[in-house]
């Protein structure tokens, strides 16, 4: 099965707002990573870019005069993905606004991958975990690209960089686990909790979990209702740790 890496560009952090005004991708031929296919266009949502969204991403009204409509934008996705699994850096974000914008209930954690959590798992000792921080740690070269800093907000540079990224940690998960190791399983790791190494909130934050008393673990888990999956998932693990 083939994999396709893709970046937006948008014009808001919050994926239930947000409008696609780029969108680049990269087929990669399985299990090696070569990249057979890519594109990148504009995308005309029919509503203006605010100067906040051109600050970032450097794209302007006079860029996408003449682009591929949402429902166009939407159509060329969709024939580029199909049958592949798609992967995005912070997919969570990704795939709720492709879901969104062009209206489909396609993806899930089945066929999904997110490289910045892949990182995680398999980069564990890092301070951070953005795509151009993973980039210079681990002296990805991306080709064709302009050396300003502009370029990392661009569509197609991102997923191009994903993509070289995805092939890394790919390689680096079946030397280090087993050399004949499926595209499944490594889903199934992408999407299996994080364990996260301290506190990151309230009187302990900074600390180990090993030094955080189980009595206030407990009362977070219980009181505090916005924690995410990963999160709880180290906290149980830790409380359930000192039960054995």
């Amino acid at each position: 099965m083939d994999i396709v890496v893709f970046d937006l560009e948008t014009d808001s952090v919050k994926p239930e707002e947000a409008r696609i005004i780029e969108l680049g991708a990269v087929r990669l031929l399985m299990p090696y990573g070569e990249i057979t296919d890519k594109y990148c266009h504009y995308v005309d949502s029919g509503e203006p870019i605010s100067p906040e969204a051109s600050a970032v991403n450097h794209i302007t009204g006079k860029d996408i005069v003449g682009a591929r409509n949402t429902e166009q934008a939407g159509e060329k996705f969709c024939n580029f993905s199909a049958g592949a699994i798609i992967a995005a850096h912070n997919a969570r974000y990704d795939v709720k606004v492709i879901e969104r914008v062009f209206l489909l209930d396609t993806w899930d954690n089945t066929n999904t991958l997110c490289t910045m959590r892949l990182a995680k798992h398999l980069l564990s000792d890092l301070d951070a975990y953005n795509l151009q921080y993973l980039r210079y740690y681990l002296e990805i070269d991306v080709e064709g690209t302009r050396s300003d800093r502009a370029m990392a907000h661009t569509a197609l540079a991102d997923a191009t960089l994903t993509a070289k990224l995805f092939r890394y940690l790919w390689e680096l998960w079946r030397e280090k686990t087993n050399p004949m190791g499926t595209l499944d399983e490594f889903v199934q790791l992408c999407w299996s909790p994080i364990h996260i190494k301290k506190c990151p909130f309230r009187k302990h934050k900074g600390q180990l979990w090993e030094d955080v008393p189980s009595d206030y673990i407990r009362w977070c888990l219980n009181n505090i209702s916005d924690l995410d999956d990963d999160l709880k998932a180290t906290m149980q693990a830790v409380l359930e740790g000192r039960r054995t």
